[in-house]
């Protein structure tokens, strides 16, 4: 999937990352119930910024199976709908302190396994 592949900047993580969140949230204001892709829509955004910094985009994927693990568990073993909640909603504090720190490490100056460095400055052009 070419939308997978190259390095992103902080810049256009960032605003990636913001289109992605305000689409999200109009749309669970909207249609009352939390999006169904949300986590998928954060896995593009987030795959191409940890090539950016060396790293493979399947940890991305781990993250989000470590959430949906944890969550399963919860139901499992917790009979109390509220703790439940409460395991969902830590994993919700966690992947966003994570996507904040993948936001503030600085890019790989030189060129890694996953292409050159990209442009400064906001751009999607995955050629590199």
């Amino acid at each position: 999937m070419g939308f997978l592949r190259g390095r992103t900047n902080r810049a256009t993580y960032w605003l990636s990352l913001g289109v992605v969140a305000t689409l999200i949230a109009i749309t669970a204001l909207v249609f009352h119930q939390p999006v169904k892709v949300s986590e998928i829509l954060l896995i593009i955004v987030c795959v191409p910024r940890l090539h950016d910094i060396g790293r493979s985009g399947w940890i991305a994927g781990g993250v989000f199976i470590a959430e949906i693990v944890a969550i399963i568990l919860a139901a499992l073993l917790l009979h109390d709908e509220d703790g439940i909640y409460a395991v969902g909603g830590v994993a919700a504090l966690i992947i966003g302190g994570l996507l904040i720190w993948l936001g503030c490490i600085p890019s790989d100056k030189v060129s890694n396994a996953y292409g050159g460095p990209p442009k400064p400055g906001i751009g999607f052009d995955r050629s590199a």
